[in-house]
């Protein structure tokens, strides 16, 4: 079963980015209306405690304190986009290593789109890009809603995942 969570302005907050993969396709215009993947995001407790009680990793967990994980590929729609930024440090080839130039300075790539107004919000995500691989924060600026849909099936207390990341293998990897 898919679930959908407004994370509009203010409750993108809710979201934390900090082990996930954006499968973000850079191109020389945003849409209007902007989707892309990202995997491995968390849900703060403070949002979640009232799934938590649906969510099948949790039936046998009493305690209810922990963040979720969704260890799957969720989507982001982000509406009324009027621009954004992106800035990657290339990894060097399948490794987590930075690539570094003849000077032995990383590596960055930066592309800016539209202009931010003052209506707009500004959506940030961060960590690992998927490709050009390396690490990353795109910034979104939209004056519309934003969402995030997942699979129920793909969520898991924080703790288990940060217990046994082996487990829970990025699709994107």
């Amino acid at each position: 079963m898919i679930t959908k969570v407004d994370i509009t302005r203010e409750r993108s907050s809710l979201l934390d980015t900090f082990e996930a993969f954006l499968d973000f396709g850079v191109t020389s215009i945003l849409p209007s209306e902007l989707q892309f993947y990202i995997w491995g995001i968390v849900l703060d407790k403070s949002y979640s405690k009232n799934m938590l009680d649906y969510l099948p990793h949790f039936e046998e967990n009493p305690d209810k304190s922990d963040d979720i994980f969704v260890a799957g590929i969720a989507k982001i729609t982000i509406e009324n986009v009027n621009g954004g930024e992106l800035s990657v440090t290339l990894y060097e080839g399948g490794s987590d290593e930075f690539l570094l130039n003849n000077k032995g300075e990383n590596i960055k790539l930066a592309k800016k789109w539209g202009q931010k107004s003052e209506l707009d919000f500004p959506y940030t995500f961060g960590q690992v890009l998927n490709w050009p691989k390396g690490n990353c924060e795109l910034s979104i600026y939209a004056s519309g809603t934003a969402n995030i849909e997942f699979k129920k099936n793909d969520c898991i207390p924080l703790s288990e995942y940060l217990n046994n990341t082996k487990k829970y293998t990025c699709l994107f990897k």
